[in-house]
């Protein structure tokens, strides 16, 4: 079964009360990175070919794009990923994981990445390119 987001990843928890907020707040470039992947645009290409009522939950759509944006943006392994955003709450907050539950594990986000494929993961990602283009973020550069 395909869903979007954790449902109460947003709420506020009665530990998250306690820790101070400068725990939570994005880095500038995981703040301009996430207004891009507000855009649908990147959840497209896994709805419209994955969509099913049936079957387990998988790992939420949002929460899979983002992991693997923070996965290129830190040049880090699977193994890593999982680990530094169940221990971080500013990566937690960013890929949509509510504070109290720990981040999809290195397997389990190595076959999902199976699973949707190479093309998928390529289209996704010349997506957020062409995106990161449109926003000056990046610069192109011609091929000599």
């Amino acid at each position: 079964m395909l869903i979007l987001d954790y449902p109460d990843w947003e709420k506020p928890t009665l530990f998250g009360a306690f820790l101070p907020k400068i725990l939570f707040e994005l880095t500038p470039e995981l703040v301009e990175i996430d207004k891009l992947l507000l855009n649908p645009i990147f959840e497209e290409p896994i709805v419209s070919k994955f969509n099913t009522l049936l079957g387990r939950p998988t790992v939420p759509v949002r929460v899979f794009i983002r992991m693997m944006v923070l996965k290129f943006f830190l040049c880090i392994s699977y193994e890593d990923l999982s680990e530094i955003v169940t221990k971080t709450p500013m990566y937690k907050r960013f890929c949509h994981i509510p504070l109290e539950m720990d981040a999809p594990t290195d397997t389990a986000m190595m076959k999902i990445t199976k699973k949707y494929g190479e093309e998928i993961i390529r289209e996704l990602n010349d997506n957020f390119i062409l995106e990161l283009r449109k926003t000056k973020v990046i610069k192109g550069r011609k091929i000599r």
